[in-house]
């Protein structure tokens, strides 16, 4: 991974709670000596943080909302939701960007400065080499783009597309996003559209988990755009002169041939009727797909259709929260989610390893297995086939790309809540330490 560099410039809808960040200067979630009464607390807020909300953002008002978001406002504040933060938290900001991402006014050649933005942070050679040609498709520049490829310092880039270069080295290199970034970010985007900016970067960070754990290489006749660490640009071989043999035998020992990964195509005559027509479609002469059954959505239909009705239980879905709250330094996500995470039976001694990186001797295999999927994955941007194969024994294949999109789930909202910079309540410690 890239680091950031010092001279740079200054500078969304899915399920999950995640928050908080690190800073050299103690704050409310950090000050020992609490309980602080409210007003205490407020004021011991960042500036640009809001005390209704406890974020950069302010509480969303019923009255400016669409009906369809105003029912998502009633549910957050009904006295049976199941919301842990209410208008607080994720769902709540999202209130203020758009009801679809679909309807999202975000243009696309700047969705595609975002896409490359994360595969750039999370080395994710498919995805860049996938949407490279897509980016210039929509007018990104090539001086833009080789800036994001070799984490070049921002000088010369236009505010908006520095901005959001920047929030994405912020998040992915730190886990925080200055209030200079942010500031920026809000100036040229507005509002609403930084929420499905966020969003955006969300779901393109839950694509590249996946593809990162199932090692999805391209296809043998195209070329690697992105560098990875230690290595150039540029295939070893000119991809004119590979061929197909050769290329099968150039790839890892755990990695299909047909897929590409480490998972196999899917045959359509196991699919259900849902299964099948999302099969036609990525195998369609007029499908939009750019990697048909080889891509995420082809991954995907190795999965629950719907992430709700997954058969994940509820354990084994706190312990990944956990995991990736550790890895982003979530402090708000962790604070929110440890005594759920109790509830739902979480040993405390798991629950302790994870908190504190430690070493996972005596935590049982399946554990420990999705445990190091997620320390891998997100701190060095693979899995070992080791890995791989452990969770993969423990949990299936179905269970496991359940997880992976889990996993991508929660890292989106992260990417929402660092950025807006949301605060535990007043009333609660901090449970998890951050550097």
């Amino acid at each position: 991974m890239s680091h950031l560099k010092s001279t740079a410039l200054i500078m969304l809808l899915s399920a999950g709670v995640l928050a908080g960040c690190s800073r050299s200067v103690p704050t409310a979630e950090q000050t020992p000596g609490r309980p602080l009464t409210l007003e205490q607390y407020n004021s011991s807020l960042p500036k640009d943080v809001f005390p209704d909300s406890r974020s950069r953002t302010p509480l969303a008002r019923r009255e400016d909302l669409d009906d369809e978001r105003k029912k998502a406002y009633d549910e957050r504040v009904s006295p049976d939701s199941t919301s842990l933060a209410g208008l607080s938290g994720p769902g709540g900001i999202r209130l203020h960007a758009s009801s679809n991402l679909s309807e999202t006014q975000v243009d696309r050649r700047t969705q595609e400065l975002a896409r490359l933005v994360v595969a750039r942070e999370m080395d994710q050679v498919f995805e860049w080499g996938m949407h490279e040609p897509v980016a210039l498709k929509e007018g990104l520049e090539p001086s833009i783009i080789d800036i994001i490829r070799h984490d070049k310092p921002l000088t010369g880039v236009p505010p908006m597309d520095a901005a959001i270069i920047q929030l994405g080295r912020e998040f992915f290199q730190r886990h925080r996003v200055s209030p200079e970034t942010f500031a920026e970010a809000l100036k040229h985007l507005g509002r609403r559209n930084l929420i499905d900016l966020c969003d955006l970067m969300g779901g393109y960070a839950t694509t590249a988990i996946l593809l990162n754990m199932v090692d999805v290489h391209l296809p043998y006749n195209r070329p690697p755009l992105l560098p990875m660490p230690g290595k150039p640009a540029g295939p070893e071989v000119p991809a004119k002169q590979l061929t197909l043999p050769q290329y099968g035998k150039t790839l890892p020992p755990d990695v299909f041939p047909d897929s590409r990964s480490r998972i196999p195509l899917i045959r359509r005559e196991d699919l259900d009727e849902e299964g099948k027509r999302g099969y036609d479609e990525r195998v369609s002469p007029k499908t939009t797909s750019l990697a048909g059954l080889q891509g995420p959505g082809g991954l995907g239909l190795h999965g629950s259709r719907d992430l709700a009705k997954t058969e994940v239980d509820r354990r084994l879905q706190e312990l990944a929260r956990l995991v990736v709250a550790r890895e982003f330094d979530q402090v708000f996500e962790w604070g929110m989610h440890e005594p759920v995470a109790l509830k739902e039976g979480l040993e405390p001694a798991i629950i302790d390893v994870i908190r504190n990186r430690k070493p996972l001797d005596g935590v049982s295999a399946k554990e420990a297995a999705i445990i190091q999927l997620g320390r891998e994955v997100l701190r060095t941007n693979r899995v070992s086939p080791e890995t791989f194969t452990a969770a993969l024994k423990h949990l299936g294949r179905k269970n496991l790309i359940d997880l992976a999109r889990l996993m991508g789930n929660y890292t989106r909202s992260a990417i929402l809540l660092h950025t807006m910079d949301v605060h535990l309540p007043y009333n609660l410690e901090p449970r998890l330490p951050v550097s």
